[in-house]
């Protein structure tokens, strides 16, 4: 069993600048063209920092090692790991399975993870690789791996119900990716829906168009009209904004949703989006409604309600900390990342920053009552209230959806 390092080629490289570079470096230099509010030196620094990424992971890429043999030695488990290699002692295995293959890759994969409880001392590597099928030189590379690990663990008198443990955790991981997160596909489909009637109605060229479908005011907010900090989350103000609200979306939603719930979930954007909204109505420099010059902002977007679902996380991350099951746990070093990336976006001009601010703590409390904990067998809030609680938010998300359309469509 030997593990091959990823393709060399120029077209493997091309493809991965298309589909990853461009994105990123279509946000500065779309910004920076078609609005002319974006400043060059902010445009160029990010444009360089996607470059710059982009050269490193070429470097990595074309100077991998040479193959390096996977290994199952008694007890333990060797496994390569981009450049360096992963030792796994086999008792403390809570997944190894293979994953199905899925577009593109039309080979199998394999999968392995450690999470040890709060105060145990781990006799090797915690946490988990996922090594793709096409990097195994044979085609059944997986099943090769996951047979050693049971001929390992028959060969101790723990290995019956060591083996029932694993058997269970997988069945309950593909339960898991067979949950269709129904609320996130349902929300993004509105945001689209709504974004082409914008367009339809020119509400992506004229401001007052925007403020007639629900943009988020200040002065209309002080006024009564508390419904725009609902509508204001289904509104976008271009295509590239659009575009990276529902990338946002549509991963970190369908992670919480199958994990939390559709219930959960639901009250959980509706919360955070309106809190962030909110939050920019209160910090936000907004002027009058009307067909006179606005100053300030117009807030729209979803991004609120998305930095909710990153609190959540941050929430689930210093709850289930130390490897306790149960949970869903980012590294320190990926929200290292985040606050440093979203810190450099803060310096564009659209960017709320107080939708965001207000959305992240919005979500990161409102968790609290609706993550189960590691030392309960329920979360705080009853099933029952958070079935109440998801009719009633969306209730509210269908009436703002009902008045956007109507108001947009000359109602």
């Amino acid at each position: 069993m030997r593990r091959r390092p990823a393709k060399r080629s120029f077209a493997n490289a091309l493809a991965v600048g298309l589909t990853l570079v461009l994105p990123a470096t279509a946000l500065p230099v779309g910004w920076f063209f078609f609005d002319g509010t974006l400043s060059i030196p902010v445009a160029l620094t990010i444009l360089g920092c996607a470059i710059l990424g982009y050269l490193a992971w070429l470097a990595r890429l074309f100077i991998l090692p040479a193959a390096v043999p996977v290994v199952v030695d008694g007890g333990f488990i060797e496994l390569p790991f981009g450049r360096e290699v992963r030792r796994f002692c086999i008792p403390e295995l809570l997944i190894a399975r293979e994953l199905r293959p899925s577009w593109p890759f039309k080979r199998a994969g394999l999968a392995v993870i450690v999470m040890l409880p709060p105060g145990r001392k781990a006799l090797g590597d915690v946490g988990g690789v996922v090594i793709p099928g096409r990097c195994f030189a044979d085609v059944d590379g997986p099943q090769q791996v996951l047979a050693a690990i049971r001929d390992a663990v028959d060969m101790h008198p723990w290995g019956p119900p060591f083996r029932e443990r694993l058997d269970a955790n997988e069945r309950s991981q593909l339960a898991f990716s067979k949950r269709r997160p129904l609320v996130t596909w349902g929300v993004a489909a509105v945001c689209c829906l709504i974004f082409a009637t914008q367009w339809w109605q020119g509400a992506l060229v004229s401001l007052p168009t925007l403020l007639k479908f629900g943009a988020n005011s200040t002065a209309a907010v002080a006024d009564g009209a508390v419904w725009r900090l609902v509508t204001a989350n289904l509104l976008h103000g271009s295509l590239l904004h659009l575009g990276m609200n529902m990338a946002g979306l549509v991963t970190t939603g369908a992670l919480l949703e199958r994990w939390l719930g559709r219930s959960s979930l639901a009250i959980i954007l509706v919360v955070s989006g309106v809190v962030g909204q909110a939050t920019s109505a209160v910090r936000g420099d907004i002027g009058a409604l009307g067909d006179a010059a606005m100053t300030g902002h117009v807030s729209v977007g979803i991004s609120g309600a998305i930095f909710g679902l990153l609190g959540v996380l941050l929430t689930s991350s210093i709850l289930f900390r130390g490897g306790r099951p149960g949970g869903v746990r980012i590294p320190t070093s990926a929200w290292l990342l985040l606050f440093v990336a979203n810190g450099a976006l803060s310096a564009i001009p659209m960017v709320d920053v107080s939708a965001h601010v207000g959305g992240f703590v919005a979500g990161a409390i409102v968790a609290l009552p609706l993550i189960r904990r590691p030392e309960r067998q329920e979360a705080a809030l009853a099933p029952r209230w958070r079935t109440r609680l998801a009719f009633l938010a969306g209730a509210v998300v269908l009436a703002a959806v009902g008045m956007t359309l109507f108001r947009g469509l000359g109602g």
